[in-house]
């Protein structure tokens, strides 16, 4: 699931809160976010087959791209998915697909993977040249950097490719304050690239217990990682050894999902019992607060609608609106 508050061309405004895109099993959905919450606070608008199963989805806006960690259902084969956000062309269908491993690689002979290795996509677009018009996408333990606009016919090439962890990664985010990128992996590794240059290794190291579910850089000096130990962590960047906040999930179980509001003062999390907290990083004590209690169905994405407030989480055949009190 990913929310973006804009899609050129369509309905904005007043009255209008966003757009939220879904993946579920070879389909995509496109919901209507209105202010209001109840029965009307998502309306599905469109509903459109493709070829992939699809983990995680970015919106690129200055591109109209739909980026999408994807596995072709028919191929196997791995990939980011791009899909068209432009509605006065194949609107949400496919412009093209970039190949994971990369085709010039010796990877890319081998058969494809049982399990899914393309996990996460994160655009590069607004950092700037060299990387404008580019997006990251991780493969296993490796990140890979490609230019997301191609021609048809055209086999695209990856402009880096590097061995960012010694375990799969489970999380990679960019930085909105500069020329950053964060990875987090399945063996509670945490890595922070300077993309100014190509990266041979990381800037910083941070270390979780458990596996990594979630990562966000709130600005230029803290950094915020999540993990299936139950753990949300708060890190100071220049001061990578020791956290400076730890928050427990009140249900002791282990995180799955964690989103930030849009200015940085509020985080989300989801455990793995369906429980949805949210943390006041403006209170120096990281006032918790419950928004759904445990025992619902795991969530499987979380995200905020930066005009409303309004905290959203998809499940397996949930997708709700929650409004903090």
């Amino acid at each position: 699931m990913v929310y973006t508050p804009a899609i050129p061309g369509l309905a904005g405004g007043d009255g209008h809160a966003g757009w939220v895109v879904t993946a579920s099993q070879q389909l995509l959905n496109l919901y209507e976010c209105n202010p209001g919450g109840g029965a009307d606070a998502l309306m599905m608008m469109h509903s459109q087959a493709t070829e992939f199963r699809m983990v995680d989805l970015q919106v690129e806006g200055s591109q109209r791209l739909l980026l999408g960690a994807s596995k072709d259902m028919a191929t196997r084969r791995e990939c980011v998915s791009l899909h068209s956000l432009d509605i006065n062309g194949n609107f949400m269908g496919l412009a093209g697909r970039l190949g994971l491993p990369p085709a010039n690689t010796p990877q890319a002979a081998a058969p494809p993977s049982a399990s899914q290795l393309a996990t996460q996509v994160a655009s590069l677009h607004h950092l700037g040249k060299p990387l404008a018009h580019c997006c990251a996408a991780a493969y296993g333990n490796s990140i890979v950097v490609y230019p997301t606009t191609i021609v048809p016919g055209e086999i695209p090439k990856q402009k880096a490719i590097w061995a960012a962890h010694s375990a799969p990664i489970t999380s990679l985010r960019c930085s909105a304050f500069g020329m950053h990128m964060v990875s987090g992996a399945a063996d509670g590794t945490v890595h922070l690239w300077d993309l100014r240059n190509k990266p041979t290794a990381p800037a910083s190291r941070f270390q979780q217990r458990g596996p990594v579910t979630g990562v966000h850089l709130l600005n230029d000096a803290s950094l915020a990682t999540c993990s299936r130990d139950a753990s949300l962590q708060l890190w100071d960047v220049r001061r990578p050894a020791t956290p400076v906040h730890t928050v427990t999930s009140p249900d002791n179980r282990g995180i799955v999902r964690m989103a930030a509001s849009v200015i940085g003062d509020t985080l989300a999390f989801a455990s793995e019992v369906g429980g949805i907290y949210v943390v006041d990083l403006i209170d120096m004590a990281c006032t918790l607060t419950t928004v759904a209690a445990a025992g619902r169905q795991p969530v499987q994405s979380l995200t905020w609608n930066s005009r409303t407030g309004h905290i959203l989480a998809a499940s397996q055949s949930l997708l709700v609106v929650y409004t903090q009190h």
